[in-house]
């Protein structure tokens, strides 16, 4: 699976929620990340680290959803300015 279109989509599925709290919601992904995992699992964490991030960010603040491949392990990183 690549794990940038995952992040995508889950990015354009978060985002009236990210708006509606005035939050900016943002990608940040470098490259081709391939991974072999389930995609339902990962789909389901990541979702659940970007709604805690919109959760306890206030209103004006940003989060971002990172991707990136280092030492030859896929990182994600969900970080938030709450």
């Amino acid at each position: 699976m690549e794990l940038n279109e995952v992040v995508k989509g889950l990015i354009v599925q978060a985002t009236p929620m990210a708006e509606s709290r005035g939050v900016q919601l943002r990608p940040n992904l470098n490259g081709g990340v391939r991974v072999d995992a389930d995609l339902g699992r990962v789909r389901q964490l990541l979702l659940i680290l970007i709604d805690n991030a919109l959760t306890h960010t206030p209103s004006g603040g940003e989060v971002s959803v990172g991707v990136i491949r280092q030492n030859g392990r896929a990182h994600v990183t969900v970080t938030d300015t709450g």
